[in-house]
């Protein structure tokens, strides 16, 4: 199940206290690796498949999905130069990692500089990428927090790091964005 550091469960039960008693607690939902939605639960809004977590003051409802997709995950609430917020750290999902070959080596290289270079820079704006998939020398990556939805997520992703990839990992073939930008919020450039 999700873990819920202290300093989320506080700024979670001060949200609810804004909000009164008609909210049960907080949904966590997976819509896909890397992308995580946060929502209010209104009470009698629960639902029978509903996976709960207790904590002090409030309920974490997960679907079914969302409760596999999320069990070595992290809630925490961060403080950047973007702002601060809510985050979900959730540690590599490899599902998509093949399991031997070119592309398992491709694979653990682009893992290796998304973890050392790639995501303490843009983090820096509130975002996050991560891969999802590496098939026949191409990598598809996705773009989370601050990334997704930006204005400059392309720009990012082929002036920066595709053009880094590419340099570390000749072999690597194309890099491609498989991000829901439309869902994004645009936190960052906003």
């Amino acid at each position: 199940m999700i873990t819920v550091t202290e300093l989320a469960q506080q700024h979670v039960r001060e949200a609810l206290a804004e909000v009164g008693e008609s909210v049960a607690g907080l949904r966590v939902i997976a819509l896909a690796r890397g992308q995580y939605r946060l929502d209010l639960v209104e009470k009698g809004q629960e639902r029978k498949d509903d996976v709960t977590q207790e904590y002090d003051g409030f309920l974490v409802y997960l679907d079914p999905h969302s409760a596999e997709a999320l069990s070595t995950a992290t809630l925490d609430y961060v403080e950047t130069q973007a702002g601060a917020g809510f985050q979900i750290d959730n540690p590599p999902d490899e599902a998509g990692r093949p399991e031997s070959g070119p592309d398992q080596e491709i694979w653990d290289k682009v893992q290796a500089l998304l973890e050392s270079s790639v995501n303490p820079s843009v983090a820096q704006h509130g975002g996050h990428i991560s891969l999802m998939e590496v098939t026949d020398g191409q990598v598809y990556l996705a773009m989370g927090g601050g990334c997704q939805g930006c204005g400059r997520a392309q720009a990012t992703l082929r002036n920066g790091v595709e053009t880094l990839l590419k340099q570390e990992i000749p072999e690597l073939k194309a890099v491609l964005d498989v991000t829901d930008h439309a869902g994004g919020r645009n936190p960052y450039y906003s």
